[in-house]
């Protein structure tokens, strides 16, 4: 891979690390050069010096790369795709890898936009994930995906969490529990929806889990020190 000067085309610096071959392009992203190579590698370089900031290696070959950044994206991101259909994100300072999902066929495209990643394979398949908070919670009747009911608010990215009938979520500053049925009403119109809110210093990270009756949540904390909450019933905090 080559660096040049966008006005003269002189060369700045040349990156080899392998004889492999470069499968996607290079991303361009807040002074960093992203990269990945054929042969199971992954490469952040500063783009003014080739200085290596991270690498990552696998055992997976990526098929396609993308860079998730906009306005309504709290936490840019690295999203690869790879041969054996695996969707991967990482970490843009560190390379540490966040979350993978499977996906049926190699992945060959992305496309961002107004929070919604699309994610398109050899297959034929076309997936959509949600990258930044949604404004409401829906529930979707599972035989014909109509709407159910709905409560307005602000939620952030991390996944939902469910045991009985009550279904977790984080919004950044609390974490709430929602009645599955969505509380009382008729039809979409619902009342007494939330069973009750716990607040938490940041948002939630990775996930909320539910396990012995306990809720689980870790959240960034103060100061980059994460701190995990054990709330103990599913009725209150």
């Amino acid at each position: 891979m080559h660096a040049l000067d966008a006005a003269s085309g002189t060369k700045q610096w040349r990156f080899s690390p392998t004889e492999s071959p470069w499968f996607t392009s290079p991303i361009v992203h807040d002074g960093l050069v992203y990269c990945t190579i054929a042969h199971k590698g992954m490469y952040a370089l500063d783009a003014a010096t080739e200085s290596v900031w991270w690498s990552h290696t696998d055992n997976h070959r990526y098929t396609a790369f993308s860079l998730v950044a906009d306005d309504s994206v709290s936490d840019p991101h690295l999203i690869a795709g790879t041969k054996s259909g695996v969707l991967c994100r990482f970490n843009l300072k560190t390379g540490r890898k966040i979350w993978q999902r499977d996906l049926f066929g190699p992945i060959s495209a992305f496309s961002f936009k107004s929070s919604s990643l699309y994610v398109g394979t050899s297959g034929g398949e076309v997936y959509t994930f949600y990258t930044a908070g949604h404004k409401g919670l829906t529930a979707i009747r599972d035989y014909d995906t109509k709407k159910k009911w709905r409560v307005d608010g602000r939620y952030d990215t991390t996944k939902p969490a469910g045991a009985g009938d009550t279904m977790y979520v984080s919004n950044g500053s609390a974490v709430h529990a929602f009645a599955m049925k969505g509380g009382c009403g008729i039809g979409t119109i619902r009342t007494r929806a939330k069973r009750w809110s716990h607040p938490t210093p940041a948002k939630a990270l990775e996930g909320l889990a539910v396990a012995d009756g306990a809720l689980f949540v870790a959240c960034a904390g103060h100061n980059n020190n994460p701190t995990l909450y054990c709330l103990e019933s599913a009725e209150s905090p």
